[in-house]
């Protein structure tokens, strides 16, 4: 686990997908280190050994729903948000979940 503050921000890709990206962007630009993987991926496909390598190196694991993830795509069997959460609790990292409700 890294020691400085750095985030993995991991998110279902849904039809607010802009909304981790922005959350994104603005950490960075207060100088926080972000690593968000804006490759296309399904929920089924597990992530790479990249985006596992880059979580295991970050301390803080901060997940993003919303209304629509939650109801439509995010579900723990789902192999690529499990093997991710589990990646980063394996390497002891914070993990923070951010429920955005009600935006447009």
């Amino acid at each position: 686990m890294s020691t400085h503050n750095s985030i993995f921000v991991g998110y279902s890709q849904d039809a607010i997908r802009h909304l981790p990206m922005t959350i994104a962007d603005q950490l960075r630009s207060v100088g926080v280190d972000v690593l968000i993987d804006t490759s296309t991926f399904y929920a089924s496909d597990p992530p790479t050994e990249q985006i596992k390598s880059e979580i295991e190196t970050r301390s803080v694991y901060l997940m993003v729903l919303t209304p629509a993830s939650v109801r439509c795509w995010f579900h723990f069997h789902q192999t690529r948000l499990r093997q991710e959460l589990e990646c980063a609790q394996r390497n002891g990292l914070k993990i923070i979940f951010i429920c955005a409700y009600g935006l447009t």
